[in-house]
């Protein structure tokens, strides 16, 4: 009983602090609109690094003012950095200019301990966007995601756009689940798609990729950005399913001191093949399933973990106790990830 009231003590002592880190964050905002926190992250450091979004033509923290591409309902993102006393160290804005219509939504951010951040935004209805006083072009209008890397000082070091594609032109869809930075500043990130392949670019010159994908099914991959801005590799985490249809999402991925990479997410339908590795059977018909990987992209190995309830709570009265346990095992492993 005293660890549990040492525990419930720590989780609201967070709750408090956490709230006491927007209310402090929100002294220093000025904005036509209202605006919207995603994501708060702190380094050792005490620095603390904010993701949201804003409605408005601009955006004013510290008396620093940064544009939006709203006049009505559109949306923009704001990335700032904030140093432990409080002070104002970098300020971005990433949203489509005004003639061009459009928004942009954000989505997460993740560090590293030398205070770099990479950042997973989506950009919607253009295909023009602006980060602080650069124009990138995206290749597509339909929820691209966008994968930006800042260094700790705020230099906007490099960007990537990805997307999905069918050969006749008709819909294809892309997520960007997840990234994580090492502390050589070397980004690795995961998602998954539906189309007849996927494509990751950039038009800062750095070369791109694209993998093979099956139309009707999701696939997931997995990419590295090296430090320098490079596209390191890209790959699929299945190459195939048996009978030719399933499913398979990732949802997290950690970065390990052993230079290992550790993916969570589900499948579904028939047997999943991993490349290079054996294949996932499914026992229920919608399984967790946790993978290793080595930073060079090559697979170690795959397993299930429990049926997958992601969105049920523990202890939910509407779903039975063996579903609520398998629920509660899945998320005690991203825990310990």
């Amino acid at each position: 009983m005293r660890h549990i009231i040492l525990l419930a003590g720590l989780w609201l002592s967070l709750i408090n602090t956490a709230q006491s880190a927007d209310g402090e964050i929100w002294k220093y905002v000025k904005t036509a609109s209202p605006a919207t926190i995603s994501q708060m992250l702190s380094d050792s450091l005490g620095n603390t690094y904010v993701l949201g979004s804003f409605n408005s033509p601009d955006f004013t923290v510290d008396e620093v003012t940064v544009p939006g591409s709203s006049t009505g309902d559109s949306y923009s993102t704001f990335i700032m950095k904030r140093s432990s006393t409080g002070r104002l160290i970098w300020l971005y804005s990433v949203y489509c200019p005004v003639e061009f219509g459009g928004e942009v939504y954000p989505n997460r951010i993740a560090i590293n301990e030398n205070g770099e951040l990479v950042a997973n935004i989506s950009a919607n209805g253009s295909q023009l966007i602006r980060i602080g006083d650069q124009v990138i072009t995206v290749e597509t209008s339909q929820n691209s995601p966008l994968l930006i890397k800042f260094s700790k000082t705020g230099r906007l070091e490099w960007y990537y756009s990805l997307r999905s594609q069918n050969s006749d032109s008709s819909y294809a869809s892309m997520q960007l689940s997840d990234m994580v930075l090492d502390e050589t500043g070397n980004c690795y990130f995961s998602g998954y798609y539906q189309g007849d392949r996927a494509i990751i670019s950039s038009s800062t010159g750095a070369a791109g990729a694209e993998i093979a994908g099956l139309r009707s099914y999701d696939l997931s991959y997995l990419g590295r950005v090296d430090a320098t801005g490079e596209l390191g590799w890209f790959r699929t985490l299945a190459d195939r399913y048996d009978s030719g249809n399933g499913s398979m999402q990732t949802e997290n991925i950690r970065f390990s001191p052993d230079n290992s990479l550790y993916i969570t997410g589900h499948y579904a339908g028939s047997r999943v093949y991993i490349v290079g590795n054996d294949s996932l059977a499914p026992m229920y018909g919608d399984e967790a399933f946790l993978a290793r990987f080595h930073t060079n992209g090559a697979p170690d190995w795959a397993m299930r973990i429990a049926r997958r309830c992601i969105g049920i709570p523990y202890g939910s009265k509407n779903v039975s106790r063996s579903r609520r346990a398998d629920y509660f095992c899945h998320q005690w492993i991203l825990f310990v990830l």
